[in-house]
């Protein structure tokens, strides 16, 4: 047989009787049988610091704990918290209030400050001119003057005719 594993060991401490396999396997391995004595004393002790713990309670303690508990139970047993108290009741119903008031409010603003929206129809005169190209050439401006001996002005439009006074 294979070594057993801590939690294998640790179930046989506690059921002697669950595993025959492992038992054979003690009296043969010293070491398994040395780690399963090593985990006895571990239970052994901490079993002692338990029993300390709980026989260093007054003698009371543990029969106020019992009468404790049993209070708490019957208590739930006759009045479960489902039911609602007069506090939460009124909270309730002031909250239902609040939601009412404010949605009548809301309501009744929303209403009034939606007036029809008026049709606005432009007017002959707010009508904007159209706007005049010049007729003459836009390259002959006296604000070129300076530069027309750097650069070699030309024109897309057409030469002006003498006489017709446009393109």
């Amino acid at each position: 047989m294979k070594h057993p594993s801590e939690p294998e060991l640790f179930q046989h401490l506690h059921l002697p009787e669950s595993d025959s396999e492992i038992e054979r396997h003690l009296r043969i391995c010293a070491g398994c049988a040395a780690r399963m004595a090593m985990m006895g004393e571990t239970v052994r002790i901490e079993r002692e610091r338990v029993q300390a713990r709980h026989q260093s309670r007054p003698d009371g303690y543990w029969a106020r704990q019992r009468e404790e508990i049993r209070r708490r139970i019957d208590a739930n047993e006759r009045s479960p918290r489902t039911a609602i108290g007069p506090a939460r009741w009124a909270l309730a119903g002031t909250f239902v209030i609040v939601l009412v008031t404010g949605g009548l409010f809301l309501n009744d603003r929303r209403g009034a400050a939606s007036p029809e929206p008026s049709v606005v129809t432009p007017q002959a005169e707010s009508i904007v001119a159209p706007i005049e190209l010049p007729t003459a050439d836009p390259w002959a401006a006296e604000s070129l003057e300076p530069w027309e001996n750097a650069v070699a002005w030309e024109t897309w439009l057409e030469p002006a005719q003498p006489g017709t006074g446009g393109a």
